[in-house]
């Protein structure tokens, strides 16, 4: 679990080991990137709360996962092999990545945390993989912990949303282009 200031990552803490599973949580930037090697998962969780409109500070976390998944990314693979690993990218865009209840004061930079976990399910397959996205409401979020860490663990689809009420899984729709 990647740290955090609004003490998200503290409360996933919790709600894994309420579930009896170790975690622990960890800090890193671009220059200090942990490795891994026991890890069954990566759960990487932005300090969106602490300045969430600072595109720069959203690129940069944004580099921080990609360069810990990147690393961890074959323990990752490893414990899948052995029967589990995950690797879980929050985002706080509402719940609905953006498109639904969308807060506009957060960096839509964070919206790449999506874009990595889908990535990483057709490179990693035997590695769980998901986008969660969550609501820009740190007391929301805590209060659903537990269901947020269930739904990191779950098989199915890669992107997750969850906002506070109900979990929301975008799908592809076919439409048919016609001219302007």
């Amino acid at each position: 679990l990647t740290r955090d200031s609004a003490g998200i990552a503290a409360a996933f803490e919790k709600a894994f080991k309420a579930q009896e599973l170790t975690a622990q949580i960890i800090d890193a930037t671009p220059e200090n990137i942990p490795d891994l090697p026991d890890a069954a998962g990566l759960v990487l969780i932005p300090d969106a709360f602490c300045q969430p409109g600072d595109d720069a500070m959203a690129s940069r976390f944004l580099l921080t996962a990609f360069c810990l998944a990147s690393q961890n990314g074959p323990y990752l693979a490893e414990s899948a092999k052995a029967g589990g690993g995950f690797l879980a990218c929050i985002s706080f865009l509402g719940g609905g990545f953006g498109f639904k209840n969308f807060e506009p004061q957060v960096s839509p930079v964070y919206g790449g945390m999506a874009g990595l976990a889908k990535t990483a399910a057709l490179e990693w397959e035997p590695v769980l993989c998901r986008a969660l996205d969550l609501p820009f409401d740190e007391k929301t979020v805590k209060r659903n912990a537990e269901d947020a860490v269930a739904l990191m663990m779950t098989r199915g689809a890669v992107e997750m949303g969850l906002d506070g009420k109900q979990c929301y899984i975008p799908e592809l729709a076919s439409q048919s282009v016609t001219k302007p």
